[in-house]
C-alpha cells in the first residue's frame, strides 16, 4: 500500500497538531513527563532502551500494517502519526509529555495517544463491518500425482 500525497499531508497535520498542544500545555504548565509506556508502565527501563525499542516496534508495526491492513490508510494515518510524535518527545525530551486529564482513571495523557485509539478504533470499526477483509485466503490444495 502506497499513501497518497493527502494522507502524508494529515499526518504531518497531526504531528503538527500534538506538538503544538504539548508546547502550549508546557507552557501553562499542566504537562507530567512521563518517562514509560501508557499508564505509566515500563518507568524503570532505561531511556536510551526504551526509545530505541519503541522506535523498532514502530518501525515493525508500520511493515505490518501496510502489508497486512492495506485498506486501512486512514487508520494507519491515525495510529502512526500519534505513535511517531510520542517517540519524537522521546528524542527531544527523554519522555513523553502528558496533559490530558482521562476523567475516569486519574492519570494523563496527550493528544497522540488518542490519535493511536481513534487509528487502531477505525481498524475495529472496519473489522466488525467487513470481517470477510481479514480472513487468510485458502491455500489451493496441492494435486500429488504418482508416476
Amino acid at each position: 500500500m502506497r499513501l497518497q500525497f493527502r494522507h502524508w499531508i494529515f499526518f504531518i497535520l497531526l504531528l503538527i497538531t500534538d506538538q503544538t498542544t504539548k508546547l502550549v500545555a508546557h507552557l501553562q504548565g499542566l504537562v507530567v513527563l512521563n518517562p514509560g509506556v501508557s499508564f505509566g508502565l515500563l518507568f524503570q527501563v532505561p531511556h536510551q532502551v526504551l526509545t530505541s525499542l519503541l522506535f523498532g516496534i514502530l518501525l515493525l508495526g508500520m511493515y505490518l500494517w501496510l502489508r497486512y491492513l492495506p485498506r486501512q490508510k486512514w487508520a494507519a494515518v491515525f495510529f502512526f502519526a500519534g505513535g511517531v510524535s510520542n517517540v519524537v518527545d522521546r528524542f527531544l525530551v527523554g519522555a513523553v509529555r502528558d496533559w490530558l486529564e482521562v476523567p475516569i482513571l486519574g492519570n494523563k495523557n496527550n493528544v497522540a495517544d488518542w490519535f493511536i485509539f481513534i487509528g487502531v478504533g477505525l481498524v475495529l470499526i472496519y473489522f466488525f463491518k467487513q470481517p470477510e477483509q481479514f480472513k487468510q485466503p485458502k491455500q489451493p490444495k496441492k494435486e500429488t500425482t504418482y508416476a
